[in-house]
């Protein structure tokens, strides 16, 4: 096999009308690769319907940790595929330690956009904030998210004399929050990409201050900008920060991520160097081009479904 065909099944196929679905859908390709957990139940049947054709089967289920995807039906999914594709080495010691084998787990991350089409000028005068510092929060707000942390962080701040706006954009998942004057408050909400590329654009720090992420795609994003991260307790989010250097790392708890953003704006040198080490971590291994290669090459070493002698790092 020179080239495999791949075919790409995800949470979206849980409208499957049984096992012959799922023989049907794989018959095309030399490899099926399904995003998604146990609990998706479809991939159960896919696993059986590769190995009565003799396919290679692996699987991307973007682990939240003791959140949801490692449950004992997710594991004994996992058991089952050729190679399961992990983002952080934490994801995959935590996979290891619940019984997946260590040889089919694959650290392959995420990639940034192709293109960076944020425009700081535009973002900065449609929305009035001149040349204040922005903090941008691009996610779910909630508490696991460490949003009500970071809006207590941006207060303390703001009374402790260092001005700053908060933009946020994401949909509202806790509320209440914790107040902020208007004039330093600037919620988009569910915002196109447009707005999310000017915002990560125009920012001058991004923070999403997480306990629980799998990878932690959007400071890969805000990277691709040469912005410096703030990020929380999630330890796959840490990881990728202490790997590349591209931020400061935080319990989540308001008094470090205070500390943290601070930092960042009363020291242009640092948050600079940070948010370069960043960019080039974006250029240098999350590319789309670069994770596909990644994805590409073990499907490459699979040769035969009963293979399971991958590397487990790449």
């Amino acid at each position: 096999m020179t080239r495999p065909s791949v075919r790409f099944l995800s949470r979206s196929a849980a409208q499957w009308q049984g096992a012959a679905w799922c023989e049907k859908a794989i018959r095309d390709c030399d490899v099926v690769h399904f995003v998604g957990t146990g609990w998706d139940l479809v991939g159960f049947p896919l696993v059986r319907a590769a190995r009565n054709q003799n396919k290679i089967i692996t699987c991307w289920p973007a682990v939240h940790p003791k959140m949801w995807g490692d449950a004992a039906l997710d594991i004994d999914l996992y058991r089952q595929m050729n190679a399961v594709f992990v983002q952080s080495d934490y994801e995959g010691k935590h996979l290891e330690q619940l019984g997946v084998d260590s040889p089919k787990l694959v650290r392959c991350g995420c990639a940034a956009p192709d293109n960076y089409p944020g425009d700081a000028d535009r973002f900065r005068t449609q929305h009035g904030v001149g040349d204040r510092k922005l903090v941008l929060f691009i996610g779910r707000k909630s508490r696991g998210k460490g949003y009500h942390s970071l809006r207590m962080a941006i207060d303390s701040l703001q009374r402790g004399g260092c001005p700053v706006t908060l933009v946020s954009i994401g949909r509202d998942f806790e509320p209440p929050y914790p107040s902020l004057p208007d004039s330093i408050d600037l919620d988009l909400d569910a915002a196109d990409d447009t707005i999310k590329h000017d915002a990560l654009a125009a920012c001058d720090v991004f923070a999403l201050p997480s306990e629980a992420e799998s990878f932690g795609i959007v400071y890969v994003e805000a990277w691709a900008y040469g912005k410096p991260v703030v990020c929380g307790a999630a330890p796959a989010s840490q990881e990728l920060v202490k790997r590349h250097g591209g931020g400061i790392t935080t319990d989540g708890s308001p008094s470090e991520v205070t500390a943290a953003i601070e930092r960042l704006l009363t020291n242009s040198k640092q948050a600079d160097a940070l948010g370069r080490a960043g960019l080039n971590a974006v250029c240098a291994e999350y590319t789309a081009e670069q994770v596909f290669t990644r994805h590409h090459k073990i499907w490459m070493r699979t040769d035969t479904p009963t293979q399971t002698s991958i590397p487990a790092r790449i």
